[in-house]
């Protein structure tokens, strides 16, 4: 078997539903797919929708039912436990697919033989993001040899293709971070590190959707990349200067973007306005920028400018991080296109 799909997000029975009967239309079956479940879900109704498929796709469509821990990334690692693709990639029941998406998918990953596959992101829903290529395209590099990959990845798993012997790697791992979202910014950076051989692919397949109903706490992003850094140190990685900076392109950019660039339409769309209000508040953004502003003023964020071999580079990332965010800007992210 090719690849195993992973879908950490499925809360709604009719998102299941809809995203099974599109992964049943697909014109290349050579795939098995694991639905991840908790408790606070609606398990029940999506029992019931899962055992509607069971005859079709039989031993491929596999249940990981987690009644104690409402964590993504302790799903994903009971997940690793269990795939058998030789590869596999998080692809969640949210995701709109097309008969020929899981084909032109496997068509891609058998063309490659690294470790990561990396595709161009796109992010959808309550905002939307089509970033600018980070690193070269079409060139498979040995992560050794090119530890700028790390540097520039980009930071979330959604959007990359692992071989499952990295999966392997990490079965016994313990997340550190149990407030963690669909990112699973723990998982993929220690995926990372595991890794050999890279490869960045100019082209998108899938579009995730980043919905207002997704917490996006600060202090939770900064905990996982210290931790990630503290690793680093711990086992003499030498990544510390990618991880740093990758920790400030999140923060700084990315989640600043997230923040405050909820789309006008979204914002309007009055079945999601509760969510809005909640998890996109002012009251967050404001706390939000209150950290950014803290972590420029200390004395690691003038190290990192002043010394980072990466904020050398002269692009408009670095531009971006340069800059002190004075106003809550929304268009943080269109800069990065």
């Amino acid at each position: 078997m090719t690849i195993s799909l992973i879908s950490l997000d499925n809360t709604n029975e009719k998102t299941v539903d809809t995203f099974l009967k599109s992964l049943q239309s697909q014109d290349n079956q050579d795939f098995e797919v694991i639905i991840c479940l908790n408790k606070k879900t609606e398990a029940k109704k999506i029992f019931k929708v899962l055992q509607s498929y069971k005859s079709f796709f039989g031993t491929r469509l596999v249940v990981i039912y987690n009644s104690k821990i409402n964590n993504f990334q302790h799903n994903l690692i009971s997940a690793f436990r269990v795939i058998k693709g030789d590869y596999f990639t998080v692809l969640n029941s949210t995701t709109n697919l097309k008969r020929y998406h899981i084909s032109t998918l496997i068509k891609a990953v058998k063309e490659q033989s690294a470790d990561v596959i990396e595709f161009k992101p796109r992010i959808i829903g309550s905002i939307k993001w089509k970033p600018a290529k980070r690193l070269e395209a079409e060139k498979e590099m040995k992560i050794a040899n090119n530890q700028q990959i790390l540097a520039y990845t980009f930071p979330m798993i959604f959007n990359k293709v692992f071989k499952t012997s990295l999966a392997k790697k990490l079965m016994k791992y313990k997340v550190e971070n149990k407030n963690d979202t669909k990112f699973c910014l723990e998982v993929m950076y220690m995926l990372m590190f595991e890794a050999k051989k890279y490869i960045y692919l100019d082209y998108r397949i899938f579009k995730e959707n980043l919905g207002s109903d997704v917490w996006l706490v600060s202090n939770h992003f900064l905990r996982t990349f210290n931790l990630l850094i503290s690793y680093l140190k711990n086992s003499n990685i030498k990544l510390t200067q990618e991880l740093t900076y990758a920790k400030y392109y999140f923060l700084k950019l990315i989640l600043s973007g997230i923040l405050s660039g909820t789309t006008f339409a979204y914002k309007n769309i009055w079945s999601e306005k509760n969510e809005i209000s909640e998890k996109r508040s002012q009251l967050l953004i404001d706390k939000h920028f209150k950290l950014i502003q803290e972590l420029e003023s200390n004395n690691e964020f003038q190290v990192f400018t002043a010394s980072n071999l990466y904020m050398n580079v002269v692009n408009n990332e670095v531009k971006a991080l340069k800059n002190n965010w004075k106003n809550k800007q929304s268009k943080i992210l269109s800069s990065l296109e």
